[in-house]
């Protein structure tokens, strides 16, 4: 049986399992073995720099100038 064997090197996210993967050159297009998975093989360090990324975006979102809402002017 054939492997797959990938255009581009997909990027990783935690869905993936670390795996060694095939990969065409986009020099010479035949297959080369890539590694796909994290930097680091620890499953916690992984998991921590997902969640400090994650934490960084919800902090630029939430600290950025939102439009103030219009008061509502009415008669009771």
């Amino acid at each position: 049986m054939r492997p797959h064997v990938f255009v581009q090197k997909p990027k990783y996210c935690l869905a993936f399992k670390p795996a060694v993967i095939w990969v065409r050159c986009a020099n010479c297009g035949t297959p080369h073995q890539d590694y796909l998975g994290p930097l680091d093989a620890d499953p916690s360090a992984v998991e921590i720099s997902f969640l400090r990324q994650e934490y960084l975006r919800t902090v630029r979102f939430l600290s950025s100038k939102l439009p103030a809402k219009p008061r509502r002017v009415g008669h009771r």
